[in-house]
């Protein structure tokens, strides 16, 4: 029994499509230093699965649609060297299909949805680089707020020594001019923070405007997933009808 592909439901939603690495779909042997990536949703109630699937020319399995994990090691079987299959499981049937015509239709019909996952992928590429930002300045504040903490503890105890020794009669003129330059210091730490707090701003309006960019092709991909498993739910079925998919037997 080979090893199936470990289950991908985390972010995933009922025909969501997103970017998964995994392990490799490749010939015995060479499993180990491979790898896959698919595009897919998890859902164990639904009676229609579907995926394009072709290696690449690193020998990488390169897959395209909506798996349920019951049929990875399925379609590990099925991958070859032959080049593209469109594979689906259809009210508990699978099948398959290396014609041509039939792979390039479904990959039309999906080609929206990818198409949309390509492009929150590059949204989440430019959330990434504004939270670097972020946290470096974040990191920034950290250690100014830090060195401020450092600080008023120390003002506290001169405080407190300057009331003590005023209480004494003693001199309290070391003691105040330490205090004047921890001040000025407390000053000069503001007005840092102040300026990173200004430098964080347009970060996270721009954070907020990505977000909202990326709620609505969220969106977009949400219909467009559906209707494509509509088309492709249809096109399935006439494949069967007209013998143009071969069922798979398992």
């Amino acid at each position: 029994m080979k090893n199936p592909l470990p289950v991908v439901i985390a972010g995933l939603s009922l025909a969501a499509f997103a970017l998964v690495p995994g392990p490799a779909l490749a010939n015995e042997g060479s499993k180990s230093d491979k790898h896959a990536w698919h595009f897919g949703s998890y859902d164990s109630g639904r009676d229609f699965y579907y995926a394009v699937v072709e290696r690449d020319a690193d020998g990488d399995v390169q897959m395209s649609g909506s798996l349920d994990h019951r049929d990875w090691e399925v379609i590990d079987d099925l991958v070859g060297d032959r080049g593209a299959i469109l594979w689906f499981r259809l009210e508990g049937d699978s099948w398959m299909s290396r014609d041509r015509a039939v792979v390039t239709r479904a990959r039309e019909i999906m080609r929206p949805v990818t198409e949309l996952g390509k492009r929150q992928g590059e949204l989440g590429r430019q959330q990434g680089a504004l939270g670097r930002q972020q946290g470096a300045l974040g990191r920034e504040q950290g250690r100014l707020g830090a060195r401020q903490g450092r600080l008023g503890a120390r003002q506290a105890v001169l405080n407190r020594d300057i009331a003590r020794a005023e209480r004494r009669g003693e001199s309290t003129r070391e003691m105040e001019r330490e205090l004047r330059q921890i001040e000025q210091q407390m000053d000069e730490l503001g007005a840092e923070q102040e300026e990173l707090g200004r430098k964080q701003e347009p970060l996270g309006e721009q954070q907020e405007a990505l977000g909202r960019r990326q709620e609505e092709l969220g969106r977009l991909q949400e219909a467009a997933s559906k209707r494509a498993e509509s088309e492709l739910r249809t096109f399935a079925r006439e494949l069967i009808r007209d013998q143009r998919a071969l069922r798979v037997k398992e």
